[in-house]
């Protein structure tokens, strides 16, 4: 529920400079937009339901092939806010034959770590993952790279990823993973390792998130750190992050996903949940995820 009030709210000023936002919004009283009740969702909330939903049916871990299915049905059925990359690769996916569209996607882009290809389209929708998976890290860790491997090939994508599906599973079980040991033990560079380490500004306005390289998953990811641990409620936090600028329906989404799983759904203000279309499927999928990750898994294999 977090991440699709966050989606929804920043939708509103994406794309614009922080120093804008912040002259149109000064405090924290973000406004409503209930038009979205008629319309479909957002990538950011869309993709993370395909994501949920799938975990359901499938049971244990992703299924990629599967997941990949369920994508490329989302992008021709609505596609709604999908980035150039994602279309890029669920195009590639429908038309040619070949094993892997993400990474042929990301080698015609350069091929190196934290590039063009490096970006937030994977780290948007991974909640769901820390949710199901909330009880093991290294299944959290290992089912967000399966995710994130199916769009955004970039290892930077595939960790920053991991890095935030743990933070989601850490608010919920109320515990803190040493990231610097779990990454480097499940095979994330050293290099990648040091990036995600970096601590974002305490003046989180201060980041520069508005600029051309505003779809960039670090940039995600540091706004995911900084609302794990940063004083603040729901709303003044979610807030802040909008306030910033730039990729504000992405970022919101991520920074509301980490907010909620660290607060609360209760903490929610009723009248940002107003604009929700379809909301009690987000409520269902959310209730058998956590029903899910509750009990002991018959299958711990990742299939087709």
């Amino acid at each position: 529920m977090g991440l699709g009030v966050g989606n929804i709210l920043g939708m509103q000023f994406k794309g614009m400079p922080g120093t804008e936002v912040r002259r149109i919004i000064p405090g924290k009283n973000l406004p409503v937009p209930l038009r979205e009740l008629a319309l479909p969702w957002d990538d950011d909330l869309a993709m993370a339901m395909e994501l949920a939903e799938h975990l359901v049916e499938n049971g244990g871990d992703i299924g990629p092939t599967k997941l990949l299915e369920r994508y490329k049905r989302w992008s021709i059925e609505n596609g709604r806010g999908i980035g150039m990359l994602t279309r890029e690769v669920l195009e590639l996916a429908q038309t040619e034959s070949i094993v892997s569209p993400a990474e042929r996607a990301w080698r015609l882009r350069g091929g190196s770590a934290g590039g063009s290809a490096a970006g937030n389209g994977a780290i948007m929708r991974v909640a769901p993952v820390g949710i199901r998976f909330r009880r093991d890290p290294v299944r959290v860790v290992r089912n967000a790279i399966e995710d994130a491997r199916l769009t955004h090939w970039d290892p930077l994508c595939q960790w920053t990823s991991a890095a935030t599906a743990i933070l989601i599973a850490d608010m919920i079980m109320d515990r803190v993973t040493p990231l610097e040991e779990t990454l480097p033990s499940l095979g994330c560079p050293a290099p990648l390792t040091k990036q995600i380490l970096e601590e974002p500004p305490i003046d989180i306005e201060s980041a520069q998130f508005d600029g051309p390289d505003m779809g960039y998953t670090l940039h995600a990811w540091k706004i995911a750190l900084w609302v794990s641990h940063t004083p603040g409620s729901f709303e003044r936090l979610l807030a802040r992050i909008i306030r910033c600028g730039g990729d504000t329906d992405t970022n919101g989404a991520i920074a509301g996903a980490i907010l909620g799983a660290r607060f609360g759904n209760e903490t929610i203000p009723a009248s940002w949940l107003d604009p929700m279309h379809d909301r009690r499927r987000i409520e269902q999928a959310a209730a058998e995820l956590h029903r899910l990750s509750s009990q002991p898994d018959k299958s711990q294999i990742i299939g087709p």
